[in-house]
């Protein structure tokens, strides 16, 4: 699944961390519950971005690309999908994407998928992401 290269991403963001943008996970979970989801909220997820501490980071989409297969696949599948075009406004194009861990997978995007797209589609090559400082 998605953790199958970790050690690159890993080093990757190891090598880009800027300390001085730090976040309580209390903060990034309501930014969670506040951005909101298409796919609707998710306690379990929001119950386990409180208990990190986050960075703000400006990272590859082509490096998330690469570990994360879940993202890759959707991306394939959903760059061509015109009801993306109606959800989103220029604000909510700019909110950072959430990388942390689910059950089943580390170190992947658990919530941003549709920004990303939306990103590629105009030609942008960075995402901004809050980062779990404990996945380090």
């Amino acid at each position: 699944m998605g953790s199958r290269n970790n050690m690159n991403y890993k080093q990757y963001l190891k090598e880009n961390l800027n300390t001085s943008d730090t976040y309580s996970g209390i903060v990034i979970a309501n930014y969670y519950k506040d951005i909101g989801s298409r796919e609707g909220f998710d306690e379990i997820l929001y119950n386990e971005i409180l208990y990190n501490t986050y960075l703000l980071k400006k990272i590859k989409i082509s490096d998330l690309l690469k570990t994360d297969i879940n993202l890759n696949y959707f991306i394939k599948n959903e760059i061509n999908d015109t009801d993306i075009d109606n959800y989103f406004s220029s604000k909510t194009m700019k909110q950072p994407i959430i990388i942390g861990d689910t059950q089943f997978d580390t170190n992947i995007v658990i919530d941003g998928y549709h920004r990303i797209v939306e990103l590629l589609r105009n030609n942008k090559h960075y995402v901004n992401a809050y980062v779990p400082t404990l996945q380090l």
